[in-house]
């Protein structure tokens, strides 16, 4: 049913239902999750991101990369916090080159810290 809920009309639905697939953990949801990621709402977007680093599978990896260069800030900062999270060296390549062009202080320290954590330098 939340899967449903993220092809609803109203953002704020796709939202919630983005965020509660995250807690749910359910790995099923990862294709829609991964579509909802150009939904023309960053709320939405980066609670897809988020869930997506909650879920942790590298099947992922290649869309929160993408994710590295959305236009909000949010969703940037989440993205690398996700691909920390899940741990994936084929991220290192694509966080060091967003670390390189990345202008915001807080979201160039997720990044360094995903690098770090992925590297084996940070729990």
């Amino acid at each position: 049913a939340l899967i449903e809920l993220l092809k609803d009309k109203d953002w704020n639905m796709r939202y919630s239902a983005a965020n509660d697939l995250g807690v749910a953990g359910k790995r099923k949801a990862i294709p829609a999750l991964i579509e909802i990621l150009k939904d023309e709402h960053p709320p939405v977007r980066e609670a897809a991101v988020r869930s997506l680093g909650r879920i942790g599978k590298k099947k992922a990896v290649p869309a929160l990369i993408d994710a590295l260069k959305d236009e909000n800030l949010e969703v940037r900062t989440s993205a690398a916090y996700a691909l920390g999270r899940i741990g994936s060296k084929r991220a290192l390549e694509p966080l060091e080159e967003a670390l390189a062009y990345e202008r915001d202080e807080r979201c160039g320290r997720m990044i360094e810290y995903a690098i770090e954590k992925i590297k084996g330098k940070r729990r």
